[in-house]
């Protein structure tokens, strides 16, 4: 799924359906892929009808979808100096070579 024109918005396959992963807006959600069609189309065209309305009604609306998420500024004089670093190793990880 397209990220729209403010927010991250993602569409995992999980499980035989999707989650929907708005990470900016702080939800997840799990739905089927008609539901992630209907929600690309919207974040895509904006058009408010191309998602059904009964979906509009569980996820809370679609204003969270679109709303900008104002950046909280850091600081001019804010520098980054790290002291020290962990790293977590681990044997399971999907990137270990086999």
């Amino acid at each position: 799924m397209p990220a729209s024109s403010h927010r991250d918005v993602f569409a995992l396959p999980h499980d035989g359906g999707y989650l929907v992963y708005a990470p900016l807006a702080g939800r997840v959600l799990r739905v089927n892929a008609a539901s992630v069609r209907q929600l690309k189309t919207y974040l895509a065209s904006g058009d408010a009808t191309a998602v059904d309305p009964e979906l509009v009604k569980r996820l809370g609306g679609l204003r969270w979808l679109d709303s900008p998420v104002a950046p909280v500024p850091l600081p001019a004089d804010r520098h980054y100096h790290p002291t020290a670093v962990t790293l977590f190793l681990t044997s399971a990880c999907n990137l270990r070579g086999t």
